[in-house]
């Protein structure tokens, strides 16, 4: 009779214990790793709950919310280590916290791994998820990284593309300065960049969002590398997916060379991906109303004889600004392409001369 006694106690004591009203559900920790194991590695960790320190959003993306869009295609934010590393983490445009600011400090981030075609990433699964990102960023110091193979001129790499699609078996590396701004309120998306040597401009297609801007000088692996034509622009990429960003390391910066062309020039797709400075020139239906983003952007600059497509996206931070009157203006920009048509492309608002 003790015993049986003994043992209703302990159930109604664990009972109590497990049912009172203040539970509190416990959170997963996650398994500890680095950012560059689930980067170099993600089917190691497919669908693992993961925790990943010493981490921060690359400064870009600390002015922008995780989705806010009604497309998953607008939930890719850049997760950065101290040494420049980087890692995607997605969001999807139906969670609680699409409209949540992404934070702005250093600290542990949590997530579940997956992947994108064959690109490693992260899932937040809840806002605890990130809260630990509150402490002070960190300066990111890259290490030196040596990007494989040898030198190339990029007008040799253009040469190699014919159709298609060329795959590079050589190891072989380009070396330019970065002449394109990217990401929010700019022509170009967050993923591509523009740069030139002094043979020729391309554009390289990456597998996440960069950090590279205006005037730095980086290298790309090209080895097992795509070249392709995307709506008739020639890009170095990787498929569908893009090029890894540990293909490339910038290795410095460096002063920005521009030419001096003409539309002809421009049109006959002379200078693809390559900053251009085009004068004398003039916005035909400039009317003291229309603005740069007239016509859906695409608003035509003549020097009397010829004409070409200036495109500023809808987004872009000078999409509003009205059209410039005159007969002797100078714009700048990338040359480039979409489908048939030639067209510039501005960087910024200081283009616009």
């Amino acid at each position: 009779m003790k015993k049986y006694i003994f043992n209703v106690i302990i159930i109604l004591f664990a009972f109590t214990m497990y049912s009172c009203d203040d539970k509190v559900e416990p959170q997963p920790e996650g398994m500890l790793v680095s950012l560059l194991e689930v980067k170099n590695n993600p089917d190691k960790y497919i669908n693992s709950y993961v925790r990943i320190e010493n981490v921060q959003f690359i400064v870009a993306d600390t002015s922008r919310v995780f989705n806010g869009t009604s497309s998953s295609g607008g939930g890719s934010r850049t997760l950065q280590d101290c040494q420049g590393n980087t890692l995607v983490v997605f969001t999807a445009f139906d969670s609680n916290f699409s409209n949540t600011k992404v934070p702005d400090g250093f600290g542990t981030f949590k997530g579940r791994v997956s992947k994108f075609g064959t690109t490693g990433q992260l899932n937040i699964i809840s806002e605890k998820d990130f809260i630990a990102l509150n402490g002070d960023r960190c300066n990111v110091v890259p290490p030196a990284v040596v990007i494989a193979g040898t030198r190339t001129d990029i007008s040799v790499v253009r040469a190699l593309f014919t159709s298609g699609v060329f795959t590079i078996n050589t190891s072989i590396k380009i070396r330019g300065v970065v002449t394109s701004i990217s990401g929010t309120g700019t022509n170009f998306n967050a993923q591509n960049l523009t740069m030139q040597d002094g043979t020729a401009g391309i554009t390289v297609r990456f597998a996440a969002a960069h950090s590279y801007t205006e005037g730095d000088e980086i290298e790309v692996g090209l080895q097992t590398q795509d070249l392709s034509l995307f709506n008739g622009l020639l890009q170095a990429t990787k498929g569908t997916t893009g090029i890894p960003l540990a293909n490339s390391a910038k290795i410095g910066t460096a002063p920005i060379g521009f030419r001096t062309a003409t539309i002809a020039e421009i049109n006959s797709g002379l200078y693809e991906s390559q900053l251009v400075l085009i004068n004398g020139v003039s916005f035909p239906t400039a009317n003291g109303t229309l603005t740069y983003s007239s016509n859906s952007g695409n608003v035509q600059i003549s020097d009397g004889t010829n004409t070409t497509t200036f495109r500023s996206g809808s987004t872009t931070t000078w999409a509003s600004t009205i059209l410039p009157s005159g007969t002797n203006l100078s714009v700048k920009g990338i040359a480039s392409v979409f489908n048939t048509t030639r067209q510039i492309l501005p960087r910024k608002t200081s283009d616009l001369q």
